[in-house]
């Protein structure tokens, strides 16, 4: 079908595969001596950090489109398909998407 909207608007077919990750670090590390078979106690307020990336491939044309965020949600999400869409304007995009932070119950 994406084929054959792709020929009726005149426009090339580019096949994408989304996917999304999440990267994080653990910022404040302490460390402490102490002697030799003692476990020391050290505070340390830890406090995860994280960043996302939206990621499309186009494996025929060996490209890839990213774009990194703060959070990771519907908002982020349609900036980056608006995103891949200015990229690339004179192609037709069938994207395939996994569905992986889709809840269902």
């Amino acid at each position: 079908m994406a084929a054959i909207n792709a020929y009726e608007s005149g426009r090339t077919l580019r096949i994408m595969f989304q996917d999304e990750a999440r990267f994080g670090r653990l910022p404040v590390i302490r460390s402490a001596w102490a002697p030799s078979g003692i476990r020391p106690k050290v505070q340390a307020a830890v406090e995860r950090q994280y960043r996302y990336v939206y990621g499309a491939v186009s494996p025929v044309e060996g490209e890839l489109d990213w774009m990194g965020s703060e959070k990771m949600n519907t908002e982020n999400m349609q900036r980056f398909l608006d995103m891949v869409r200015k990229a690339h304007p004179d192609d037709y995009i069938m994207m395939v998407v996994d569905g992986a932070s889709v809840y269902l119950h």
